[in-house]
């Protein structure tokens, strides 16, 4: 199927570091449970108010509050405030699918996952969780520069925390203030459109996640030196975690904040950098080119599946060369976007 085709492995010959105990998901949202903390550390995250089409506005855009609002308050009204956690708010067309459909019996009837700290309506959670583990979870990556000390940093946290944390300081509370106060929409637009980040939000409170170990591999060379390498961690993540818009969805916001110049896109990209010179094409119609989150990547020990390492910038240039190829041909293939032809 178009956007499911089978991912190229890192090579046998690039070093492991460090082995994780998590197990590979070998496709988006069929097999990996998820735990009650996983699920506990999203529903802690932002306050799950009484929302209206104004709250919403302010995170995904007039059109899509009015719409999100519309369809899960024709199912039941009960289960809007679940649109602010990113995750739903960005899927609400598969939310409000399931709520509607022979899931919306679910798990609400179990009462076996207490929240862990009870909202107002405690079925909120188990809806929550419910629709948690319809989407599953799902095989990504995040390759960092690093030297062993910002390795072991990481490691110690047990969690990849987002670039405003590691480069700017910012605390988690502060970082949590930059998506309340600009919402969810503009801090994507920001990310994707990174040049304006800083002036716009100050510091970047978002994190992306690469379904291609190359991508992230392809954009961490640009940062890698005598002092770091680049290493690479496979991690098996809930896609609840992860904002459902793709690249192209996201650029499709952009001229509400960064002007009408920023109206109309191309569905291919292609992406110069040191490990691809000659650039690399990527495909702003699949999710699997860039799944961006809010905040960080916690339960790093629970979700690591391996660490691999590039030591120089030949070695990591010859372990992407064949995606490489492969993303030459499958923009020649789908001139539109693997979605749309």
């Amino acid at each position: 199927m178009k956007g499911e085709r089978e991912p190229l492995p890192v090579p046998d010959w690039v070093p492991i570091v460090l082995r994780g105990e998590a197990h590979p998901v070998k496709e988006e949202g069929k097999n990996g449970t998820i735990s009650d903390s996983e699920l506990g550390w999203c529903f802690q995250r932002r306050p799950l108010i009484t929302v209206d089409v104004q709250t919403l506005t302010h995170d995904y855009g007039a059109t899509d509050a009015e719409q999100m609002m519309k369809a899960v308050s024709s199912v039941s009204p009960r289960y809007t405030p679940l649109l602010r956690w990113s995750g739903i708010g960005t899927r609400w067309h598969l939310f409000s699918e399931f709520l509607g459909g022979p899931g919306g019996e679910w798990a609400v009837r179990s009462g076996t996952h207490p929240p862990p700290e009870p909202p107002e309506d405690p079925l909120l959670f188990e809806a929550f969780v419910a629709f948690a583990r319809h989407l599953g979870r799902v095989t990504t990556y995040r390759a960092l520069a690093l030297d062993d000390r910002g390795l072991a940093a990481i490691l110690e946290k047990g969690q990849i925390g987002p670039t405003g944390e590691c480069l700017k300081g910012r605390t988690p509370e502060e970082l949590n203030g930059i998506v309340h106060l600009h919402g969810v929409a503009k801090v994507l637009v920001c990310r994707l459109y990174i040049a304006h980040l800083e002036r716009i939000l100050g510091a970047d409170p978002s994190i992306s996640l690469h379904d291609d170990w190359q991508t992230t591999s392809v954009i961490a060379s640009g940062y890698l030196s005598e002092s770091k390498s680049v290493y690479l961690f496979g991690l098996s993540v809930p896609v609840i975690e992860s904002c459902g818009w793709t690249l192209e969805r996201v650029s499709a916001e952009a001229p509400e904040f960064l002007g009408d110049r920023y109206k109309g896109h191309e569905p291919w990209f292609r992406f110069c950098a040191p490990a691809a010179p000659e650039g690399v094409w990527f495909d702003s119609t699949l999710q699997r080119t860039e799944r961006y989150g809010l905040y960080t990547v916690p339960h790093l020990k629970a979700r690591l599946q391996n660490i691999w390492r590039f030591s120089s910038l030949e070695e990591l240039a010859c372990a992407v060369k064949p995606f490489i190829v492969q993303q030459n041909e499958l923009h020649q293939l789908f001139p539109k976007g693997e979605r749309k032809d």
